[in-house]
């Protein structure tokens, strides 16, 4: 299984190579933890993935931050929920010391 979701584009190209329908490619993506899902529909993260979806996507952008957050997490010490819950937090200041604005 994957950690991370695939672009559209990503997805036809595996299909395509690997002769099978995209919906096979797509099913094989870990979805993120409940905690994780959870933290992610709270009102303190609106903006930073309104500022961060393109065309208007926003659970596109909800879904990236999340896996992205996931990741971050699992590489520091102290896993759980309480390190799910301030993972975007710490993937966004992660992103603004590397020089991104916020969403990008």
């Amino acid at each position: 299984m994957s950690k991370e979701p695939l672009a559209p584009e990503e997805a036809d190209q595996l299909a395509f190579a690997a002769s099978v329908p995209v919906d096979d490619v797509l099913a094989t993506i870990a979805p993120l933890p409940d905690d994780l899902q959870r933290e992610l529909q709270e009102p303190r993260w609106r903006k930073y993935i309104r500022h961060r979806a393109t065309d208007g996507d926003e659970e596109r952008a909800r879904s990236r931050l999340g896996y992205e957050a996931y990741q971050l997490a699992a590489r520091e010490t102290g896993q759980g929920a309480g390190a799910l819950a301030t993972a975007p937090r710490g993937r966004a200041r992660h992103r603004e010391r590397l020089g991104h604005a916020p969403g990008d």
